[in-house]
């Protein structure tokens, strides 16, 4: 059953202090950036996935809070960003974890993104959170063409799921090859349910140059996070 935004913002709101590095130039506090989300956009599930639920489509606000959080250090709003996901999952799983980034793209950025957001997942739910997939080395999905997209990192699950429902975290899902190259590893490692839900979907139409230009925004006035 999807969840209203007036459901999010009840979730989020009261949750801590106000956020002075708001990703949307918002005066907070984060509750504010959950505010400005949706609607939820309607995906079909990846290959390997049983169901998926986004917060929001990548245009608009969904991406800028995104792109602040992987490319400014933005993570004030990911304990929000983290509950609302959580608010999408109708059955709670008995794992959480998340679509690795490439090993380069972390030591570079310090943390992965989607850690930082599987484990507010978690906390939310009360579940445990566990770093299950390992990715190769190869270039990352950002950037890349649409037809490059669709074949997906490589993954391999680090430790068996035996009899596990696992909830896949991820930040954007565009053509959905990256959860699909996930869940294949986690149901290889015995996962008998694997769901997913993400901040952002691309949809038709936004991707390519129009993706890679949006991610150079955040460094404009509007998208600064300092």
């Amino acid at each position: 059953m999807s969840i209203g935004l007036s459901n999010l913002r009840d979730l989020a709101r009261g949750s801590g202090p106000s956020c002075r590095r708001c990703p949307l130039d918002l005066s907070g506090p984060c509750a504010s950036c959950v505010d400005s989300l949706g609607p939820e956009p309607l995906l079909k599930a990846p290959s390997g996935v049983d169901r998926i639920r986004a917060l929001s489509t990548y245009r608009g606000p969904g991406g800028r809070i995104v792109r602040s959080i992987k490319y400014a250090n933005g993570r004030t709003p990911v304990t929000d960003i983290g509950r609302a996901m959580a608010a999408l999952v109708p059955d709670r799983p008995d794992l959480v974890t998340w679509v690795p980034t490439t090993v380069e793209r972390r030591g570079r950025r310090g943390f992965d993104q989607a850690e930082e957001l599987a484990r507010s997942v978690a906390a939310a739910l009360g579940q445990p959170c566990r770093r299950l997939l390992a990715r190769a080395p190869g270039v990352a999905q950002t950037g890349l063409a649409v037809r490059q997209r669709h074949q997906g990192p490589s993954l391999r699950a680090r430790t068996a799921a035996s009899g596990s429902s696992v909830l896949l975290v991820d930040d954007v899902t565009t053509t959905g090859a990256s959860l699909t190259a996930a869940a294949t590893a986690l149901r290889a490692a015995g996962a008998t349910c694997v769901e997913a839900v993400v901040v952002a979907a691309t949809q038709p139409g936004g991707t390519g140059k129009r993706t890679r230009s949006l991610d150079r925004s955040i460094g404009s006035p509007r998208g600064r996070t300092l």
